[in-house]
């Protein structure tokens, strides 16, 4: 299951933008783990990125 999500990603372009700024966001929240609004920007980031890999999943077994 992992190997073919990897696949899916990098497979969809249009994404890949959007994996690089919640890799971005993700890696800005470990180097400033302390905060709340660190924690809310990781939490956003992590929405935004279920979601998209939701949307590929679900156009590629339509």
């Amino acid at each position: 299951m992992q190997a073919n999500l990897s696949i899916l990603i990098v497979g969809i372009f249009p994404f890949k933008m959007n994996l690089v700024i919640f890799e971005l966001n993700y890696n800005m929240f470990l180097l400033n783990a302390s905060g709340y609004c660190h924690i809310g920007i990781l939490s956003i980031s992590r929405v935004f990125f279920y979601s998209f890999i939701w949307q590929a999943v679900k156009r590629e077994s339509s």
